[in-house]
């Protein structure tokens, strides 16, 4: 079991991790899907994107490290806990 929170950069693989997620967002542009700025509710830093904000979610993350550790899986179950 493995635990992320969202823009987490403390696994050991975070740059392969990253690197999926990246690759994740470029197959959904490629397919049609446009990130909705309407749900960021903060200020945005100069550095940041729509999409790096979007992108960096605890669920996206882990479904990228699934990909990356198990590529073959056929089905994974990912836990929220919103306290």
């Amino acid at each position: 079991m493995y635990e992320f929170r969202a823009h987490d950069i403390s696994h050991p693989r975070s740059d392969e991790i990253y690197r999926e997620v990246q690759k994740m967002s470029k197959e959904l542009v490629a397919h049609g899907h446009e990130y909705d700025s309407s749900w960021i509710i903060r200020t945005m830093g100069e550095d940041e994107s729509v999409e790096s904000v979007l992108c960096g979610h605890s669920e996206r993350l882990a479904m990228a490290w699934n990909f990356v550790a198990n590529p073959h899986a056929k089905r994974i179950q990912i836990t929220k806990n919103l306290r």
